[in-house]
């Protein structure tokens, strides 16, 4: 259950003393590639508060991202980021992404608005006797690399470059405004 409240507590005093704010959220369920009612709900809630971005966390996969537009207010979600690098050795969970946007403020207009918003997905890659972990951008990820990961050699499981590129395809689809770099 979200604590509203609670948010508003937090959240309002810093809107009042800032001229940008960026979220972090810790939501979501476990292994979901795709946000819940309530990340929805929570997005649409900080947007309206003036919020210009909200990066996720939590659910151990991707999820997509979005641009939440309204007359006066932008806001870039976010939803899940993945996993960076973990132990979870399941090809989906060995996806993550890196958001990059450029942050512009007008002074004058005291508004902030965002520019050339990204998504980079990367690739956790774990030796065959789990003792080596990496993290590696997709677009320099190789098959000769999927080849030698734990999950193809030990697991059988398919890590192919071309697996995750339409893996990430599959999740991000494609966000208006949003650029997701797999080339």
């Amino acid at each position: 259950e979200v604590d509203y409240d609670l948010m508003d507590r937090i959240l309002d005093p810093l809107i009042a003393q800032s001229d940008v704010q960026i979220v972090s959220m810790h939501w979501g369920v476990e292994y979901q590639n795709q946000p819940n009612d309530m990340q929805k709900a929570v997005a649409q809630y900080l947007h309206d508060k003036g919020v210009e971005a909200v990066i996720g966390s939590h659910p151990h996969v991707i999820q997509p991202a979005e641009i939440i537009k309204s007359a006066d207010q932008e806001t870039l979600v976010y939803y899940s980021l993945g996993n960076f690098i973990s132990g979870q050795d399941q090809n989906y969970t060995m996806v993550g992404g890196m958001a990059q946007f450029t942050m512009n403020y007008n002074f004058d207009a005291k508004k902030a608005t965002i520019t050339d918003p990204s998504f980079t997905p990367t690739v956790t890659w774990i030796s065959s006797d789990l003792r080596r972990y990496n993290t590696q951008l997709l677009q320099d990820y190789t098959d000769d690399e999927a080849a030698s990961q734990y999950v193809t050699l030990v697991q059988g499981q398919d890590w192919s470059r071309g697996y995750v590129k339409e893996y990430v395809e599959q999740v991000m689809g494609q966000p208006e405004g949003i650029r997701i770099v797999t080339e």
